[in-house]
C-alpha cells in the first residue's frame, strides 16, 4: 500500500463526521473538510445537520488524488 499523509490517522473500519475529520486535521471549520472531500470526489453522507464520510472510501478518494498528473 502507498504511504500516504492519512496513514495511522483515518481507521478504514469507522465511519467519521466532517467536524471529526476537522480536529484530525487541525482545521477549525467542518465546511472546509466538506469541501476538500468534494473537491476529492469521496462520497459524503448527509443525515440532518451531520455530514460523515467512510474512512475507506476517504483512503480510496486520496490515493485517486495521488494519482492525478499535477
Amino acid at each position: 500500500m502507498a504511504s500516504t499523509i492519512h496513514d495511522g490517522i483515518v481507521d478504514d473500519d469507522r465511519v467519521y463526521t466532517t467536524e471529526a475529520l476537522a480536529r484530525i486535521f487541525g482545521v477549525k471549520q467542518a465546511r472546509t473538510v466538506e469541501l476538500w472531500l468534494e473537491q476529492m470526489e469521496c462520497p459524503i453522507k448527509h443525515f440532518g445537520s451531520r455530514t460523515f464520510v467512510s474512512g475507506h472510501e476517504f483512503r480510496l478518494a486520496v490515493e485517486r488524488s495521488e494519482q492525478l498528473p499535477k
